[in-house]
């Protein structure tokens, strides 16, 4: 269903353009992170947000490398072809499912299991990406091979995973500009530590970590709000059932 895959790909083009370039691609190596000092024994007594703020990146960093499996909430309101929300729910061993919505244009589900992707489109979302297919096709899934949808559906499910361990970093894994801790607040009751930053593209990006507890990344927003992600869930069982024979379309 190349339609499918055109809608998805114009989504994450927003999702890129908001700033969110780096998250979508998992890092192949995270130099900063390797070059910064480890915790000293005072330092871990003291407040997260009295850090040097490359310490508090770090320690968010090596604490979402710890993370088995995680939730993602997204939001881009300002994306040309209407707003787009979704929530997605990976795993360590790739295992992947969630789904996305673009306002007036449906809802598609994705799952991926053992290296194949599979989306179902409802009623809408076929019309706005495939309006010739037959409404027989509806309530379908279609996919089920290592390449289809493989670029959308990686950059949707690796997503969570790349933003919890590149926190502070470019796509290239060096450190971003203007780095700074700007303060705490409180996050659906929990203390965070903001962080913010620019990013290589000019973009501004805040980070918002616990601030108690492990320092695990729990949202963030950059473009000046044009893309949001709260993260949380943390180690809750992935479901990603893929899709009986009988209900994948043959096409």
């Amino acid at each position: 269903m190349r339609g499918g895959r055109l809608l998805a790909g114009a989504v994450l083009s927003a999702v890129a353009a908001s700033g969110a370039a780096a998250c979508t691609s998992p890092s192949t190596g995270d130099t900063a992170a390797s070059a910064a000092p480890p915790p000293s024994a005072t330092a871990s007594e003291t407040p997260l947000e009295n850090l040097p703020v490359e310490e508090v990146i770090a320690r968010a960093r090596v604490a979402g490398n710890t993370l088995t499996s995680l939730t993602i909430t997204l939001s881009l309101p300002e994306y040309r072809e209407g707003a787009v929300t979704g929530t997605f729910s990976q795993d360590s061993s790739g295992s992947c499912a969630g789904r996305y919505a673009v306002a007036g244009k449906g809802t598609t589900e994705v799952v991926r299991s053992g290296g194949k992707v599979w989306w179902k489109p409802d009623a809408s979302a076929l019309r706005a990406s495939a309006p010739d297919l037959p409404a027989s096709e509806v309530g379908k899934w279609f996919g089920g091979s290592e390449s289809t949808t493989k670029t959308f559906a990686s950059a949707f499910c690796n997503m969570g995973t790349a933003l919890a361990t590149q926190v502070g970093l470019n796509t290239d894994g060096s450190l971003g500009k203007d780095l700074a801790v700007a303060g705490t607040r409180q996050l659906d009751g929990r203390k965070v530590v903001v962080v913010t930053m620019t990013d290589e593209n000019g973009v501004p990006v805040s980070y918002f970590i616990a601030a108690e507890g492990r320092p695990y990344l729990l949202s963030t927003e950059s473009g000046g709000g044009k893309m949001a992600v709260q993260l949380g869930d943390f180690g809750k069982p992935v479901d990603a059932t893929p899709p009986p024979d009988d209900q994948v379309a043959r096409r």
